[in-house]
């Protein structure tokens, strides 16, 4: 008889430690993970008041809807590299309401630089070798299991000469949670 309780015992406590690894494999495994990719970038054109522009996508790749997402972000010509102690400021407000984003779709995120720069600035620009445009954010969203998450992101802009644009991931504020 004490050899069967001591099984049991023994028994009950695989059970329960079985119970936690699968149910933190499926917290991880069943969940929205939301990554950004950048999409294109469109250079300033001051006869027709066009800013420099950033477009970015949002997409969920888990499998499991990210709900309550929302982000915000921040476009600007900046220092390049960025300097070690650039502290990504963000604006106080979302851009935009929040939205439910289900597996496999993407969202358009982005925004524009405040002003029209001047040729000098523009050239520099679009050089990249001393200042660039830059886009970085996060994303915030509710997986399935009402864990708040998030997703920063920090791209460069390189300019292709006619040919469009891409993106460059930044080292620092490319990281999620």
């Amino acid at each position: 008889m004490e050899q069967f309780a001591e099984a049991a015992t023994v028994g009950s406590k695989a059970a329960a430690e079985s119970v936690v690894t699968v149910k933190d494999s499926m917290t991880r495994q069943l969940r929205a993970y939301l990554c950004v990719n950048f999409n294109a970038a469109g250079f300033q054109n001051p006869e027709t008041k066009f800013l420099f522009e950033v477009n970015l996508h949002l997409i969920n790749v888990g499998y499991t809807p990210g709900y309550k997402v929302s982000f915000r972000a921040q476009v600007d010509v900046l220092p390049f590299p960025l300097p070690a102690d650039f502290a990504f400021p963000l604006p106080d407000a979302p851009g935009g309401s929040e939205s439910t984003l289900g597996h496999g779709q993407n969202l358009i995120i982005g925004g524009v630089v405040n002003r029209i720069y001047s040729e000098e600035e523009a050239a520099e620009i679009r050089t990249g070798r001393t200042k660039r445009l830059y886009i970085y954010g996060t994303a915030n969203y509710e997986d399935a299991y009402h864990i708040q998450r998030y997703t920063n992101f920090c791209f460069s802009v390189i300019w292709l000469g006619d040919k469009g644009s891409m993106g460059v991931f930044t080292k620092r504020h490319n990281d999620a949670g």
